[in-house]
């Protein structure tokens, strides 16, 4: 592993960097694809056949960090919430229930509250216990009015990693759709996908690739809901540029056709090509490192920062950290032990929700024992001081 991210990130940071669940540092061959995708339009902006190249290479490498095929890998726009936005279009109204959690993002709340006034939904919040959210809770909510659960594999304030195998079974057993936003796993831990409807993440994080860009595992119930939008998410019986150029096609024979796969949900016109000659770079990095490899790193250090931090007198570890790649503990004013570790050169974050607050550690592949290390003894000195 030492090798390749060596390679990536030759020149140590000033800073030591554990705030990946924020934003992951973007590899240098993830940079210099964006630079050469960029010239080549600069050069030759007709000439835009790269861009399909790279969203194969990345619905490739997507599909292996995940355990799907390709085939069921779409491009879903620039971030998580509009993938998830277009799950929920496609699911449609009808009455009803959506279940979530009290520990979501705040722009997944607010986007499952707007879906469920305009879709006449009742919206069902679990609460958290100890910074966990009670699974036979999550399920108990769940009934054959229900028409999607939405929740998060990895929840962004402490790290609390749901069972989303045993979920899918029970919700799937209702009839009703699970959506999960991966944003905080994909990209460190394997997924379990196979009862889920719709997984997608926004790529700037855990996936460490430049912003402007989310993948979805589209599974074969929700692909059945969606309608095409563009010339990405049709069958065309020629090349591309025939068929632009064929005069006999008009409104009512398009002589397009629906393809079966997750394509229904990729971007109805141009793709975002430098986006996805970053990612194409970036996934590739992790595929090479593989994806068991990464998990084991991150996890490995997550639980070595949980048992430093433990050792420290006043300070309290939340429930659910260490369960993924993030660990967020509490020291008394959070906000004065945040600035003193970045008086350290240590970059984390401070988070908070539903009652829960705290200084948020993430650890990737190119943190190693010495960044935890650092952290823990900035974390004993600050409160000594």
């Amino acid at each position: 592993m030492l090798d390749i991210v060596g390679e990536e990130y030759p020149t140590p940071r000033r800073s030591t960097y554990l705030d990946t669940a924020s934003v992951g540092l973007t590899p240098r061959s993830a940079v210099e694809h964006v630079r050469r995708a960029a010239e080549l339009i600069y050069e030759d902006p007709a000439n835009v056949g790269d861009a399909h190249k790279y969203a194969r290479r990345v619905k490739e490498a997507f599909a292996e960090l995940v355990g799907a095929r390709p085939d069921d890998v779409a491009v879903v726009g620039g971030g998580t919430l509009e993938g998830i936005w277009k799950a929920l279009q496609a699911l449609g109204c009808g009455g009803g229930s959506v279940v979530t959690t009290d520990l979501e993002y705040t722009g997944l709340l607010s986007l499952l509250e707007h879906w469920a006034n305009r879709c006449n939904l009742e919206l069902r919040i679990v609460r958290h216990v100890g910074g966990k959210v009670p699974l036979d809770e999550l399920e108990r909510l769940v009934d054959e009015e229900t028409r999607a659960v939405v929740v998060s594999s990895v929840q962004w304030v402490n790290g609390h990693r749901i069972d989303v195998g045993a979920l899918g079974k029970a919700v799937q057993r209702k009839g009703a759709y699970l959506i999960v936003d991966g944003i905080q796993e994909a990209g460190a831990m394997r997924p379990e996908l196979r009862h889920v409807d719709f997984y997608v993440a926004g790529t700037h994080k855990w996936l460490i690739s430049p912003f402007g860009l989310a993948l979805a595992y589209v599974g074969k119930r929700m692909v059945e809901l969606a309608g095409p939008t563009g010339m990405n998410n049709v069958d065309v019986p020629m090349q591309l540029h025939k068929y632009l150029a064929f005069p006999h096609k008009g409104p009512r024979n398009l002589m397009a056709s629906l393809p079966r796969d997750a394509r229904r949900f990729d971007p109805p016109g141009m793709w975002p090509i430098l986006a996805l000659a970053g990612a194409s770079a970036s996934l590739e990095v992790l595929r090479r490192l593989g994806i068991g490899r990464i998990e084991g790193h991150v996890r490995r250090l997550a639980s070595l920062l949980v048992e430093g931090l433990m050792d420290i007198g006043g300070v309290t570890v939340l429930g659910g950290s260490g369960e993924s790649g993030i660990v967020t503990f509490s020291a008394g004013d959070n906000e004065e032990l945040l600035r003193r570790l970045a008086a350290r050169g240590i970059a984390v974050s401070l988070r908070g929700m539903s009652g829960l607050q705290g200084v948020r550690a993430s650890t990737h592949i190119y943190n190693d024992e010495e960044s935890v290390e650092r952290l823990v003894d900035a974390v004993r000195d600050a409160l000594k001081a």
